[in-house]
């Protein structure tokens, strides 16, 4: 654990925001917000669709010839990759993601009541598409970039399986050039590409002027590498990161105006 952060279950989290996070994250059914839970029962069939795919792909005799602006991979060699050593060994699990439509589902019902409009999502790295279709399906509009034309072609035949194409946009490139070229807005960034602790350390930094109000990063894989710890140190240290929670290997990054400093690594439930 990280010299600021402190660990508490989901139960144990005073701050109401952080606790509505943590208790979505981690808790079972019946500590989940009502509405939540019942949108989960009516999108139990794309759910299904979803999972079905993913057992499709880790069955796949296909390859995909990847261009890796990243960090590299613990996992492949070369430049042609299975899909179904992706599907295995790369990509969200069922359980996480799931959790994740229940944090989005959540912000996003409120965000509807309040604004009358969807969560905006941007989602960095899109892989095969399995998060993104996640991601879409709790009602966010979805923005997802991928360094690598053909797995982004790939990840939106995936989406054409499922009937979700239309309400994915999809932009290929560096990460770099496209923060730079565009003007924002998000409530939540999934930087999920990528993995190189300098890298990670330029790209929030540009984000803190590209997300909307109240927006908020989760950065994966914070305790992967040795850059990657040490980036996740520094942003521990930014005092415009006033509220972070570490949570299965991924770092939450909000800047909440009058904010007591929270620095919360959250003990976790469910097993995979």
């Amino acid at each position: 654990m990280f010299k600021k952060e402190k660990r508490k279950s989901w139960r144990s989290v005073q701050s109401p925001f952080i606790f509505n996070l943590a208790r979505h994250l981690e808790a079972g059914s019946r500590y989940v917000d009502e509405r939540v839970v019942a949108d989960e029962v009516e999108s139990d069939k794309i759910f299904k669709n979803i999972e079905n795919l993913r057992a499709d792909l880790k069955r796949s005799t296909d390859t995909i010839a990847v261009e890796d602006h990243g960090a590299g991979s613990r996992v492949f060699k070369g430049s042609s990759r299975k899909v179904s050593k992706i599907a295995k060994h790369v990509l969200q699990s069922e359980r996480v993601a799931k959790s994740l439509w229940k944090v989005l589902r959540f912000w996003g019902m409120d965000l509807e009541e309040k604004d009358k409009r969807k969560l905006s999502v941007l989602e960095m790295g899109t892989s095969l598409g399995v998060t993104t279709a996640y991601l879409s399906s709790a009602g966010c509009d979805v923005e997802t970039w991928e360094g690598c034309q053909n797995t982004a072609d790939f990840a939106r035949n995936n989406w054409i399986k499922l009937g979700l194409e239309k309400q994915i946009h999809s932009k290929v490139g560096k990460f770099e050039g496209l923060l730079k070229s565009t003007k924002g807005g998000w409530d939540m960034v999934f930087l999920d590409g990528h993995h190189d602790g300098e890298a990670t350390l330029t790209y929030v930094k540009e984000l803190k002027s590209k997300l909307g109000k109240g927006g908020c990063v989760l950065v994966d894989d914070v305790v992967w590498s040795k850059g990657m710890k040490m980036a996740w140190r520094e942003l521990l240290d930014d005092p415009y990161w006033n509220v972070t929670v570490r949570w299965r290997g991924k770092g939450w990054l909000f800047h909440i105006d009058g904010a007591v400093e929270q620095h919360i690594a959250l003990s976790c439930v469910f097993k995979f």
